[in-house]
């Protein structure tokens, strides 16, 4: 997840996080990258979690994850069952 997340905002510093950016990470990862949703949802609410502590430490003034980011839908599968017969 690490490796998602600093490949495409080590370059950036974090004033300049935005949601723009985020949403076009995102979209890399899902549509460039071909990332699971379940794989983008979490790398993302990794990020929220960094960005949010840099708001506690006043490294930044909100966190630019809480702005509408559209997230890929996760699909529900129907678990498989044995009939008894």
């Amino acid at each position: 997840m690490r490796s998602l997340i600093l490949t495409h905002l080590e370059y950036l510093e974090l004033r300049q996080i935005t949601p723009e950016e985020l949403d076009e990470w995102v979209h890399a990862l899902f549509e460039i990258e071909n990332k699971a949703p379940a794989t983008v949802r979490k790398t993302f609410h990794i990020a929220s979690s960094v960005l949010d502590y840099a708001v506690v430490l006043r490294k930044l003034p909100a966190n630019p994850a809480l702005v509408g980011i559209v997230l890929p839908a996760v699909e529900e599968r129907e678990m498989p069952f044995l009939e008894v017969c």
